[in-house]
């Protein structure tokens, strides 16, 4: 039989009957509101496969690097990428390094974070390096 814990039990309690409280605790400058409580909610995510996962080591600690490979930026990728992330973090019990490979050339900016914002305050910020296959032509066409 699995161990209690007393601690994480009462403050399930806590949270439920007095949510109002910490609500005020975690954005104390107000403006959110309570508009419902799902408790004891569980994860069921969709089987999604990854371009590439490698192991890989560096100063003595061990990482996954994630490659991803898009033609285009689309819209869905910066949340793609932090669900994947998050998934193979667990997966695999281990920091994973996810990075982003464009091939088609774009003049306009590329997104590389998924935020989360209340107004205009950042609440949680997840950052990746992409890479653009067009700023190493040069590279390429001497390796040829």
């Amino acid at each position: 039989m699995p161990e209690i814990n007393l601690f994480d039990r009462v403050l399930k309690i806590l949270a439920r009957h007095y949510a109002e409280v910490f609500l005020r605790l975690a954005f104390p400058d107000g403006g959110v509101q309570l508009i419902g409580t799902d408790e004891n909610v569980e994860i069921s995510l969709p089987d999604q496969r990854i371009d590439f996962l490698h192991q890989i080591r560096a100063d003595g600690q061990e990482y996954l690097l994630h490659f991803e490979f898009q033609l285009q930026h689309r819209r869905n990728i910066p949340r793609r990428i932090f669900i994947y992330s998050a998934e193979r973090t667990h997966q695999f019990d281990k920091p994973v390094i996810s990075i982003v490979l464009y091939l088609e050339r774009r003049e306009a900016p590329i997104p590389n974070e998924y935020t989360v914002e209340i107004g205009r305050t950042v609440i949680h910020r997840f950052t990746y390096p992409i890479l653009k296959l067009w700023d190493y032509e040069d590279e390429i066409d001497r390796e040829n």
